[in-house]
């Protein structure tokens, strides 16, 4: 096996930031190109399917400008794993049912965090890519449960995202979800998950939670 394909499994049992929390049972969603609602949508799904209560969100943004959106109070879970987090020297916040990291500018140091959060964290972490996908988080794809791309409805960008991530050991959901008005505010505070039309992915993200894995008939 390859050191690049081996690090998230390793970092999750015996990672330099690890406190003995039991994280090997934490799954770990990578989303390709979303913007920020669909990311924290999909966080608040994990957020809500996972007995910790809470889900941790790693956004990395290519201008390194991401910006917060509405704030919320806290969860009391989130924010204990914000506080984890901080503890460790990293960039934590809470909001809702969600914790969240925002990654650095440079997609090198934004892996590096990524890498060290896996570790640290005691719940289900979405690293949110709103952008290209930079070599530098491959390693992620490797060992992830679930890889969602977000692609625009009616769209070839994500049929072809699906062939290109045809090899990977997980599954890959395509997702099209937008928020509306009315819900957006809440969905970025990590107050609101995914509407009825994203059933499926749902679906897949609550059985991940459970299992670790998505089931077969949600993946």
């Amino acid at each position: 096996m390859s050191r690049a394909s081996a690090w998230p499994r390793a970092l999750r049992r015996f990672g330099p930031d690890h406190d003995g929390a039991d994280v090997s049972s934490a799954p770990t969603v990578l989303v390709l190109g979303a913007e920020a609602a669909m990311a924290c949508a999909v966080a608040f799904e994990l957020a809500r399917a996972a007995d910790r209560g809470c889900a941790l969100l790693c956004v990395w943004e290519p201008s390194g400008r991401v910006r917060p959106g509405w704030t919320a109070g806290a969860s009391r879970p989130a924010r204990r794993e914000a506080l984890r987090l901080q503890a460790r020297g990293l960039p934590a916040r809470a909001d809702g049912r969600l914790a969240r990291v925002a990654l650095g500018d440079g997609a090198a140091e934004a892996a590096t965090t990524a890498e060290r959060v896996i570790g640290a964290a005691g719940v289900p972490v979405v690293v949110a890519l709103l952008g290209p996908r930079p070599g530098a988080f491959d390693p992620l794809l490797e060992d992830t449960g679930l890889v969602v791309v977000a692609t625009p409805p009616d769209s070839a960008v994500g049929a072809l995202a699906g062939i290109e991530l045809a090899h990977l050991r997980a599954p890959v959901a395509r997702c099209s979800w937008t928020p509306g008005p009315l819900a957006r505010p809440l969905v970025l505070a990590g107050r609101l998950g995914l509407g009825a039309a994203a059933a499926e992915l749902r679906a897949a993200l609550a059985g991940l939670s459970q299992s670790g894995r998505p089931r077969a008939d949600a993946a």
